[in-house]
This record gives structure tokens, sequence and C-alpha cells, in this order.
């Protein structure tokens, strides 16, 4: 026939049949073969090679004459091929052409070994890790093992297996969206391999969760713990203390220069040390990573030492929580010593540099950095009523205090003022609380704050007023399911029992009667009965919500780079197909992951694995690692050499 390449068709016809007896026809076909090789060889004229004999199994490998037919029937396919290095000529043709013209045909000898094993070294050490129950490690040598694959280029029939077990490491040492991403690999890759599908059941069920927390928890652990070995420069405090000249040095290490006069000249016009990185330091880095953390530790340095009185919003925080430290630890006699008294006017003075600070926005900056659980004035708050048991400080408290209410509003610093007419026994301070409540009905702290300035004047009278005053608010709060202000949040639960405690105080100090202790007893056990409703904060949620998304898109991300994931989509361009015509039954590894349960996660070609003791070095005589119970010997030696000897170095042209 006209047009047909009988030495190509004479050669997908020896390579079907050696298909059909490698029992390799089920996952690829000549067609296939053809297609890896027009997308693949260009780029690695061995890749296809090495994919097709990773699907070999142990029994037709230890066939040298199959093996060996196979490997030269791919090679004369690839020869026989348009090759788009060669402007769609075949190699066997250029090289007819080349022995025609009397041109020399250069031929580059390399070697490879086939079929690549490395990987499955790897796979052992994770499984063995997973026998153990020590899912961390198991995931770092899964790591190692999808590496060598795709370093490799190859895979094996069962590769499904290798991606289900990945999974099962995954899940538990904290990565449970990688994890379930290898279940659904696994069953994608082979529909009939129930083992991954039953995974998949368990974790949508709920079955895995203590174990996946507990994966996410110990992580969190070891990183924190990595985090402590970090070199110096890597570590906030030790970086700290370094001299201006190791700074520089290490800056420059990382190709970025420091002008003094420059960074004072910018730190004018920023409000943290941070932003100054962003500014001056970062256009200029060409690092990733961890060591990308230095930059912004060398600006909080380099500021302190350039220009330690320039304010800076983590300049702030520090003063405040030494000041709020101060005072907090000094009791009711040390506060009329003049020494208490210089502390806190030195403090104060300290503070009014940055409340005062000219700098764009730096009150409503710093105001955005408090911790979202706390009152974002609360330390601020506790250190200013504080000083107005000081008649000298009086008129600039309320001063700082009127400012402050004007650049970022709150509440909080009403309730300040109100207390100061307390003190000086002016009605306004009752006038100033109605309109305080008419305008946040939901604010309770006020009135806490000023039941406590009672409560130390020893006026149980009125400390129970406005604590009776706080129960009523929060009462609103939780028939309207209310934020207490846009600005601050605890829970409803929280705010009900901090009352309360101070109610039950005044009350074992006031002699209260029966009926009111009864009565706010019962008010207790109501509360404690409905903590679940009341624990619900919907800000709260809110940001925790926003906080699993980030966290998810962490590990999305994560996912996406890890060499697993990468593998798994270089092994879809292949189309091979692992399903197998039966369901695959296995057998699975039991472990002791739980006291209170035993879990089933994972398994490995059928055999009963427990969870034993291994060693490192296995003599022939010991247990087997694999887990079947056989001596080493009887078990997993004979396929470990024939593994180790298998590995054949043969010639590769490139063209």
């Amino acid at each position: 026939m006209i047009g047909v390449n009988n030495e190509l068709v004479d050669i997908e016809k020896r390579l079907s049949d050696l298909l059909h007896q490698c029992s390799l026809d089920s996952f690829v076909s000549v067609g296939t073969l053809k297609r890896w090789m027009k997308d693949m060889n260009d780029e690695d004229p061995m890749t296809s090679v090495k994919m097709l004999t990773g699907l070999l199994d142990n029994e037709k490998l230890v066939e040298m004459d199959i093996f060996q037919n196979l490997i030269n029937a791919m090679i004369d396919l690839s020869h026989h091929l348009p090759s788009q290095k060669l402007n769609g000529v075949t190699f066997s043709d250029e090289l007819k052409r080349r022995e025609k013209q009397g041109e020399p045909s250069n031929v580059y000898i390399t070697e490879t070994t086939l079929p690549p094993m490395e990987w499955t070294t790897y796979y052992h050490k994770a499984m063995y890790n997973m026998s153990k129950q020590d899912f961390f490690q198991a995931s770092k040598e899964f790591d190692r093992t999808f590496e060598k694959l795709l370093e490799t280029k190859t895979t094996s029939q069962d590769i499904y297996r290798v991606f289900c077990n990945s999974g099962l490491s995954y899940l538990f040492s904290g990565k449970p969206l990688l994890g379930v991403q290898c279940f659904e690999a696994a069953h994608e890759l082979n529909p009939q391999y129930a083992f991954a599908s039953e995974q998949l059941h368990k974790y949508q069920r709920g079955d895995f969760n203590e174990i996946i927390q507990l994966g996410i928890l110990t992580e969190l652990n070891n990183n924190f713990k990595e985090w402590e070995k970090k070199p110096d420069y890597l570590n906030f405090d030790a970086a700290m203390k370094w001299s201006e000249k190791k700074i520089l040095n290490k800056l420059i290490s990382f190709d970025v220069t420091v002008d003094k006069k420059e960074f004072i000249k910018v730190a004018k016009t920023v409000n943290h040390p941070e932003a100054l990185a962003k500014k001056l330091f970062y256009p200029q880095i060409n690092i990733t990573g961890e060591d990308e953390d230095f930059i912004w530790m060398a600006a909080y340095a380099l500021w302190d030492i350039y220009c330690p009185d320039e304010p800076s919003i983590s300049g702030f925080n520090d003063v405040l929580h030494e000041a709020f430290l101060f005072i907090s630890k000094t009791d009711g006699k040390k506060k009329v010593k003049e020494s208490f008294k210089e502390t806190c006017t030195n403090y104060f003075k300290r503070l009014q540099t940055y409340i005062f600070s000219d700098k764009k926005d730096f009150l409503k900056e710093w105001q955005k950095t408090i911790e979202i659980e706390m009152d974002p004035s609360y330390e601020l708050n506790t250190f200013l009523t504080s000083l107005l048991a000081n008649p000298s400080l009086e008129k600039d408290v309320l001063t700082v205090v009127h400012h402050l209410n004007k650049q970022i509003p709150h509440p909080t610093w009403i309730g300040i003022e109100i207390i100061n007419n307390i003190i000086h026994n002016n009605p306004q301070s009752n006038e100033l609380y109605r309109e305080l409540k008419h305008n946040h009905p939901f604010y309770c702290y006020v009135a806490h704050d000023i039941a406590n300035y009672y409560l130390e004047k020893e006026d149980y009278l009125h400390a129970e007023l406005y604590l009776t005053d706080a129960l009523e608010i929060i009462d609103s709060r939780a028939k309207n399911n209310k934020l207490s202000i846009d600005t601050t949040e605890t829970t409803i639960y929280d705010d009900y029992i901090n009352v309360i405690t101070l109610l039950e105080e005044i009350f074992e100090k006031s002699n209260a009667n029966s009926k009111k202790k009864e009565l706010l007893k019962v008010k207790k056990q109501a509360i404690e009965k409905k903590s679940d409703i009341y624990s619900k904060s919907p800000k709260l949620e809110k940001i925790d919500n926003a906080m699993n998304e980030l966290f998810a898109k962490v590990e999305m991300d994560q996912a996406e780079k890890s060499n697993t994931i990468q593998y798994y989509d270089y092994l879809k361009k292949f189309d091979i197909n692992f399903e197998t015509e039966e369901p695959i039954t296995t057998k699975e590894i039991r472990l002791n992951i739980h006291p209170k349960s035993i879990l089933n996660v994972g398994e490995s070609k059928g055999k009963n694995h427990s969870n034993e003791k291994f060693h490192s070095k296995i003599g022939r005589n010991d247990p087997c690692y694999c887990g079947s119970g056989k001596k080493y010997k009887k078990c997993c030696l004979e396929r470990d050499r024939k593994e180790n000897s298998l590995g054949r170095k043969i010639p590769v042209e490139h063209r």
C-alpha cells in the first residue's frame, strides 16, 4: 500500500505483542506510547521508556529478554516517529540522509537506570514511619518519594496506593487539605480502589477530626520549636540586641544598603518600622522565604539605634505595656508613695509624645494594631484612670482623654471623664452616664469600671447599683444578640460572669441579705445553662471564619506547590489507565491513635501490618519491617535484592 511505513507497522506490532506479554496493554496502548513520544521525547528522549518500565511488575522485570526487547522496541518506535527537533523528520530517516550524503552522524552516549527505583527507598521509609505512628516523619518521606518520582519521571502499577497512604500521613500531620487531595487522586486513578473511597468517607463523616486537630496542634508546636532553633538573625529578640555594624553587614549580604540620613527621613513619614522596611528595604531585596523576616527585624533594630525618640506604634505599645504592668503590680498602699507618683508621671510624659504625635493617622493606625479580642484601649484606659488619683496630673489627663476621644472616638474615654466627675462629686457625671448609655446601649464596661472605683472606696451601695445596671445592659445584649461596640468584643457569657463575680464579692463584703444572694445564684445558674449560646460571639465568629479562610488559602498554596500534587499533575498528562477490572481488597494497618479507639489508617499490598517497633538496620532473622510477622529473610529480603539488582544501565542516543 502506497504511503505505508512498513518498518513502523512492524515495530508497532512487535511493541503491541510485548505490551501484552508484559501485561501492560491494560495500562497503555501503542497509540498512547506514540503520543507520549510526540509530547515528551523532545524534552527527554527517555521519559516514555522510564514511565513504561516503571509500570512493569517484579516478575516481568526478572525476565531479561522481555525487558530488553520492550526497551529496544520503544527506542525503535522513537526513531521512526517525526521529531520537532528534526523539523518533522524521523531520526531514522535523518540517519539515512546523512549516510547517503556522507555527513557525519554524531551519537552522544549517556546512561540511565531502568526502571528508576530510587523512589521506592523513600516509600519504604514512609511506610515504616507510618507503622510507628510517626506521621510527621512519614509525610517528609512521602514528600521525598514524590520528589524522586518527579525527578526520575517514572511511575508504578499501583501508584494510587502511594497516593492514598501519603494522604493518611498528611491528614494526620496537620495537612488535611493535602491529605484529602491524595485520597481523591487515588480514587480518580483507580475507582476500584475501595480503600481510598473509605478514607474519604471517614473524613467527610468526621471520624478523623480529633487526630487531625492533634496533628495541626503538633505541627504548630513543631514549627515553634523549629523557630526557636533558627539562627540569631531570624530570632527577633536576638536580632534586636545586635550592634549597628552587625545589622548593616547582614543586610549587605542580602544586597540591602542603608543610608542613615535617608532612614531617619523615611522614619519621620511612617508610623511603624515595618512600613519603613516596605518603603526603604523591600524594593532592594532579591531574597525569598524565611530570610525576608530579617529585613523587617533590622528595621525595628535600626529604628531604636538611629531615631529612638521618633514615635512609632510599636514603641507606643511597648511603653504602654510597661506602664500598665507597673500600676497592675502595685497595691493601694504603694500608690501614695512619691516614688510611685514619680514613675507614673514619667510613663505619662512618655506616652504623651505618642498620643500627641503629629504623624498622619498615628492613633488610628495604633487602634488597628491592638489584639482584636481586647478593648483596643484597655491598657491605656486603666493607666489613665489610675492617674486621676494624682491631682497634679488631673488636668493633663483630661486633655489627653479629650484628644483621644476626638481622634479615635470610643466610650471608654467618656468613662474616664465620668469617674473624674464622680471623684469631685460633680452631678454632671449622671448626665454624662445617661448620654453614654443612650449612644452606646450595649456597652457595659463603663458601668463595670465605675463599680470598681466605688468598690475600692468601699461604697458598696453605689458599686451594686452600677453593676446591676451593667447586668441589665448585658441582658439587652443577649436579647438582641448585639455586640457591645464595633471596636471591641467579648462574649456575652464572659461579660455576665465578670459582673456576677464582682457582685458576689460585693454581697460578701456588704453582708447582703440572703434573698439577694439567692437571686444572683439563680441568675448565674441560668446563664451557665445557656453558656454555649452566650459564648458565641458574632464578631469573633466572623473573625474565626476569616482566619479559617486565610489558613485554608495558605494550605491550598502549600498543597499546590507540594511535590505530591505536582507529580499528580504530571502523571495525568500520560493518560495511563490504572483502573483494575476487579475491586481492590486491602487489609489495613491498625494504629492506636486515640486512647478510646483504634483507627484504621493505612495499607500496603494486602499485608496485615501491626504497630511493632522496628530497627533501622534489619538483620536476616529480624521481624520484617513491613509488619507481616515473618522474618525478614522469608519476606521482603528477596524482593529488596531484586529491586537493588534490577537497575540496568543502557546507552541512550541524544539527537
